[in-house]
């Protein structure tokens, strides 16, 4: 079975599967969402507004890959420092992490950017910086909760998220080696 075709689908179908399942397949794991009463700040962008009405963020496999909260509003992509890309916090939205890594929207196009070399530090490492995937959208559904999952996470194919992707039958136990290209911001 393919990964799921909205991330409302997808999220029921993940707190299904956690129900009764140790850290970090709780319910707390998949925080509430705002609901649609709710407005997210407005420095949100609507790509991320709209899952965080959904999920109060998300936490999987002690961080590896982790989705901010509504407090991510307040956030500062690079904290108190002096903004490493053009652009700053006018220009991107950090919504999350990879191992700690930042995870950011670029406001204006929607496009999910991250350090992509995970044995860097970040923040020492700006020519690291490049898309990942064209949209929030993509990279929940075909990334976090798809094959590619277990190319990206450096914990990837070990990991309790990487066994219950693969047991919701969202990806194959061995994905192909072009199993990303379908993910490229084009």
């Amino acid at each position: 079975m393919p990964s799921p075709s909205s991330i409302p689908a997808a999220l029921r179908l993940i707190r299904l599967a956690c129900l009764g399942r140790p850290q970090p397949f709780t319910p707390a794991a998949l925080a509430p969402g705002l609901g649609s009463a709710a407005a997210p700040p407005a420095t949100i962008p609507r790509p991320y507004a709209a899952f965080l009405r959904l999920c109060g963020g998300l936490v999987t496999d002690t961080g590896t890959v982790r989705l901010l909260g509504p407090a991510a509003a307040s956030m500062r992509v690079f904290g108190d420092g002096e903004d490493l890309l053009p652009g700053g916090d006018a220009r991107w939205f950090r919504f999350g992490e990879v191992a700690g890594n930042p995870l950011c929207l670029e406001r204006a196009t929607g496009r999910v950017w991250w350090f992509g070399d995970l044995d860097a530090v970040w923040f020492t490492a700006p020519h690291a910086f490049a898309p990942l995937c064209p949209s929030f959208d993509v990279f929940f559904l075909r990334l976090l909760c798809g094959s590619w999952y277990g190319t990206v996470a450096p914990v990837g194919r070990d990991s309790a998220w990487w066994r219950m992707v693969l047991a919701l039958g969202w990806a194959e136990a061995r994905p192909s080696p072009t199993a990303s290209d379908d993910l490229a911001v084009r």
